[in-house]
């Protein structure tokens, strides 16, 4: 898609304020943040034929890397990844027994 083909997105006042204020603070443009989400988005789509809502952005540093072997993965490496769906996020939660 060219950059100069427009669309038109409607955001309530709270998150075009949020969105603002996180351009902001990276110093990205609200037009390259949202057109990085939607690309972002559709070579998911295309890669894997489906996506689940809501999505989440996971930082880079945060990800595990599944290519390298346990034994030689370092101990930050592994850091739990959120998941956007409900049933994935029980998965994680620790269990807490009652006494």
């Amino acid at each position: 898609m060219p950059k100069d083909t427009r669309i038109t997105v409607r955001l309530s006042h709270q998150l075009a304020a949020s969105l603002e204020a996180t351009c902001k603070i990276t110093g990205l443009d609200i037009s390259t943040v949202c057109r990085a989400c939607l690309e972002a988005y559709v070579e998911h789509v295309k890669a894997h034929g489906e996506i689940r809502l809501p999505l989440a952005i996971a930082a880079k540093r945060d990800l595990v890397k599944t290519t390298m072997p346990k034994t030689t993965m370092p101990k930050a490496a592994s850091v739990s990844v959120r998941y956007s769906t409900p049933r994935a996020r029980s998965r994680l939660s620790p269990t807490v027994k009652e006494e």
